[in-house]
This record gives structure tokens, sequence and C-alpha cells, in this order.
């Protein structure tokens, strides 16, 4: 297996990603750091897993190698001192397959001798763009587009933060780090670590993180970045693995894109606002806010209609206004349990007994607001949905 990556990342810091998925199968792993022309590759692996070349001055091949008793499931190797070298190891990578398939079963039935290792290699989009049509037809090649969703990223936020006394407020955090952080690792610790919550902290510190990547309106000048941006919401066969689409690969190699599983393939969110269009960063706050938001109205709204079914009773809306809408109104009278959250509000603003329900009325009235806003592609701010649960809060204590 090659792994390629962007050049602008190390390979050890790929390597820290992908350890945990390989030690999670429970293989005995070999790793080579940075190997460089001094030793062949097959003295190199022979060296690092031990082996005793019998009889010493026995030529070296990735056949002879293939035979001997390698105590190993993979043999990992980080990087490489030049093109040159991890062309090397690329040329050994192929011969190496060809070698292992020779012994890949045992040669009696008593041979309880593991199959010879598999290879990875860990290389950057520089070195390993010397695969070729051969190598890429004869080896698994996985492109490696960074942190694998927002799994990956929460237990990242998590890892980093040590977990904080406000729920809300970490949960809203890390919905904006899925959301404005991509597959970047370095951008997803910077914004665990700032605890930023408003729209001016986040824009000073995606811009802050431009210009540590050099992405400024200069550098950046020669990309049409409409048309990069066109490509990725249209790119297909792209993902986990896949190569990136040619017209990207450039953008993809220097860290300017990526993809998730949960949007997609996007331009940096630095590189949007080194660019100053600040309508995207808005948009992928949107997309952190209402992950944040529809649950806590949702809860809202389940509140405030076990509150008038208990008041008033389980048939109130026969017994109160009806929505102006008549597919609402329909839904509302089979099931009242599925009353929206602007109906609810207009309820405790209009009708007198729910006007003076204290409590309630402001549930309804702060979740419609945010609920409202959210739905309509705004932003909110983290205090305004602070207030929602603050309200929870304070009903709830009637009913326990």
């Amino acid at each position: 297996m090659v792994i390629v990556h962007p050049s602008v990342l190390p390979s050890w810091e790929v390597w820290q990603l992908v350890e945990p998925k390989l030690a999670e199968r429970r293989l005995h792993m070999v790793v080579i750091h940075g190997p460089d022309h001094a030793e062949p590759p097959v003295t190199a692996i022979g060296n690092a897993a031990g082996v005793v070349w019998t009889p010493p001055n026995v030529t070296r091949t990735p056949e002879h190698l293939a035979m001997q008793r390698l105590d190993c499931d993979v043999v990992v190797v980080i990087g490489a001192a030049d093109a040159a070298c991890s062309g090397d190891w690329l040329a050994f990578a192929l011969d190496w397959s060809a070698a292992r398939r020779g012994h890949e079963q045992p040669t009696s039935d008593d041979d309880d001798q593991r199959p010879p290792p598999l290879l990875c290699l860990i290389l950057s989009y520089d070195d390993a763009g010397r695969l070729g049509p051969e190598a890429e037809l004869r080896l698994a090649v996985h492109w490696w587009w960074g942190l694998d969703g927002s799994p990956e990223i929460r237990t990242l936020c998590r890892e980093v933060r040590k977990g904080g006394a406000n729920r809300l407020h970490d949960l809203w955090l890390e919905n904006l780090t899925v959301s404005l952080a991509g597959g970047d690792p370095h951008l997803a610790v910077q914004l665990a670590l700032s605890g930023s919550l408003s729209d001016p902290d986040v824009q000073r510190l995606l811009r802050q993180y431009a210009e540590e990547c050099s992405w400024t309106g200069h550098t950046l000048g020669k990309v049409d970045w409409d048309a990069a941006e066109h490509l990725c919401l249209i790119a297909e066969a792209t993902g986990s693995g896949l190569p990136p689409p040619a017209r990207l690969r450039p953008l993809w190699s220097t860290g300017q894109m990526y993809w998730t599983p949960d949007f997609g393939a996007e331009v940096h969110s630095a590189v949007l606002a080194a660019l100053g269009r600040w309508d995207r960063i808005q948009h992928r706050m949107w997309r952190a806010h209402i992950a944040c938001t529809m649950p806590v109205a949702d809860n809202a709204r389940r509140l405030l209609c076990g509150y008038l079914a208990e008041k008033i009773g389980t048939n109130w809306p026969h017994r109160l206004l009806v929505p102006s809408d008549a597919w609402d109104e329909q839904r509302v009278l089979d099931n009242p349990s599925l009353a929206q959250l602007g109906y609810l509000a207009h309820l405790f603003s209009t009708v007198p007994e729910l006007q003076r329900s204290g409590p309630w009325k402001r549930l309804a009235v702060a979740a419609n607001i945010v609920r409202r806003r959210v739905a309509h592609f705004d932003t909110i701010e983290h205090s305004e949905l602070y207030n929602v649960e603050m309200a929870i809060a304070e009903v709830s204590s009637f009913q326990r």
C-alpha cells in the first residue's frame, strides 16, 4: 500500500493519525523513519526486522527477503530522504508485491510461518507523483485527505480541551470545528484551543491561519477560485482513499482544498478568509449553528406541546387558534405534538391565558427566534441558544 498525502504535511504527522487505526487491528508493525540512500530497501527492512541473513553474503533481493522469517505483519516506511530515495522504495514495492505472492501460502501442512509482511509507504504527493501507471495498477494507492469526518474531529476536540463544564459551549465549539476545519488537523486544534464562539473571533483566527500558511491575496491570485469552488461542488468519485480530480490535485497537494464525509470537497476555510469571501465562511458557521440549534429547539417545542396538553387538554388545538396554513392546521389537529414553534410562539403571544404563563412564554419566544433564524440560513450567537437552554431548565424545574 502507498498512502499519498498533501505535500505541505510531513509524513510523520500523517503517520500519527494513521497509526491508531492500524493498532486497532492488533497488527505487529516494524516502522522505518525517513530512509535514505545509505541502505537499500531490502537491507533497511532486514535490519529493522532483525533478519539474520544466511549465509551472511547471500544476495539480498526482495525474493530472498520474502523467504526470511519476518516477525511482523506490516512494515511501515514513513517518508524518504528525497525524491530519488522514494523512487527506490516505490520500485522495491513493485518487486515486493511480486515476491509476496509466491510466499503467501504455507509450503506444507505443518508450516506455521506467517506470510511475508505487507509494505506500507507513506509519501508526499511530490514524491509519489513518480508512481506511474504500473504502480497505480499493481499497488494499493490510498490518497489521504486528512481527518476522516466529524467523529475524528470531535475526538480531537475533546482530547485537546480535556472536557469543559459547559456542555453547550463544548458542543458549539465542536460543531464549528467540524464545519470550518474540514480535514485539516492543524486548524482543528487551533479552533479547539481558542474556545472562539463569536463571528469576529473565528474570522480573526482564520485570517491568522492563512498568514501562517502564506496564503495571501498575492499568492492565491493565480487560481480561478470561482471555478475551483464549482469543481468542488460537482466533483464525483472523490473521497477517502480516492485520488483528487486532476484539476483540483494541485490545490489538494498544497492543502488548499480537502474532502470530508460530512460536506464533500471544499476549498479550505482559511483560503476563503484570505480571499475575503466571508459569505462562504458565514455559511459554514451556519452549518455548525443549525447542528446545535435544531435539537435544542425541538426539545423546547416538545416541552411546550406537553405543557399545553397538561394545562388545556390533549385536544388543545381544537380549543385554541389553529395555524393559518391549511396543511399545518390538519397536521396539528390530527397530532398536536407536531405543532411547529412559530405557531406555538404565536399562541403564547396572543392567547390571553397563555400570555400570563411567564417562563413558558419566554421559552416559546426565545426558541422560535433561533429556530426561525437558522431556518432562513442566518447565523446566531451562542448566547441566544444559551438563553433557550436556560429557559428549558427553568420550565423543567417546575415538572420535577
